[in-house]
């Protein structure tokens, strides 16, 4: 769903927003949503030549989101604005894939949905 953010050179149309954007910590979910947003078959490999390590931040504590808190907050909130968008985005997709296989939808009819990326797709093989 593309939305248009009412940007533009008041010549043509608006700029579109944001149709895909990926989370370094959510890479996997990212690239999930970037095979069925694009309707692209997956790769057997993601690219990782420009995707930078990320230090797991599971360990953090209370303490540490603060710091980040206070020394980035711009990051920080587009960090968390970000991951929210994401989550919407995620649960809409599990919502068609799974509207689409009740509507009897295969594997062969979406080859753009990665394996993994939801767990009822395809039967009970917890694909």
């Amino acid at each position: 769903d593309v939305t248009i953010s009412g940007a533009g050179d008041g010549v043509g149309p608006p700029e579109p927003d944001f149709i895909w954007f990926g989370i370094t910590e959510r890479m996997q979910e990212s690239m999930c949503l970037f095979y069925f947003q694009f309707k692209a078959k997956p790769l057997k490999k993601t690219p990782d030549a420009r995707v930078q390590d990320c230090r797991p931040n599971s360990w953090w504590n209370e303490e540490d989101r603060n710091t980040v808190k206070e020394r980035e907050p711009a990051d920080y909130a587009v960090w968390r604005a970000a991951n929210a968008i994401m989550d919407v985005r995620l649960t809409k997709m599990k919502m068609e894939i799974h509207d689409r296989i009740i509507a009897g939808e295969t594997e062969e009819t979406m080859p753009y949905v990665q394996r993994g990326c939801y767990n009822e797709t395809f039967g009970s093989d917890g694909v």
